[in-house]
């Protein structure tokens, strides 16, 4: 009830619907401009607006890449794609791709219920502040989502000193992240387990 009052309210006095999707804002040149819509797709619908949800799935252009392959494997085109980004970034290749598994199963056009996207999920504000400035659905491409992905890992690697448990929780939570929770401690043990399988 509180929620709908408040919404009345400032439609009201304001002439401006203001949705909880909307409390991250970002300053333009005429009026604040939602983050989530200035640094994604527009919504579409009201719904959408309001919940932050996707009501339909988007249609996206990638890059064909043959993805099937042995469950929880990537195939040999995506793996040397994987290898090359991880070289570039002066990461460990087995790692990056623990990484890709985990986040995506190695599916390039996964998307994230907080807006993640692709093999990474790296958010489109997350690769905008390491100096992307391709629109989200640009990150669907594989070459491009693994630059951008990789520089925000090849990050948490360098503050966590190379250290598995360190990257993984910097890559997850954030790179100001210094303690394990519950699920940092699930990912690194995921991650780890692959990489010892590789």
């Amino acid at each position: 009830m509180t929620l709908i009052k408040t919404f009345a309210a400032t439609l009201l006095f304001t002439g401006t619907i203001v949705a909880p999707a909307m409390a991250d804002t970002v300053q333009s040149g005429k009026a604040e401009v939602p983050a989530a819509v200035a640094d994604a797709e527009k919504p579409d619908s009201l719904f959408e607006l309001w919940f932050g949800a996707k009501t339909k799935t988007a249609t996206v252009a990638t890059e064909t890449l043959d993805t099937s392959a042995a469950k929880g494997a990537p195939n040999a085109t995506l793996r040397s794609r994987i290898a090359a980004h991880a070289k570039a970034a002066g990461l460990p290749a087995e790692l990056a791709e623990a990484v890709v598994r985990h986040e995506s199963r190695f599916n390039p056009k996964a998307r994230g219920r907080h807006g993640e996207i692709g093999l990474m999920q790296i958010k489109p504000q997350t690769a905008r502040g390491l100096g992307y400035s391709g629109s989200a659905a640009g990150l669907y491409d594989v070459e491009t989502n693994l630059k951008w992905g990789m520089a925000y890992l090849a990050g948490a690697y360098k503050l966590a000193g190379g250290d598995t448990c360190g990257t993984i929780l910097r890559y997850n939570a954030g790179h100001g992240a210094t303690r394990m929770n519950r699920i940092s401690r699930a990912y690194c043990s995921e991650v780890s387990t692959y990489v010892a399988s590789l």
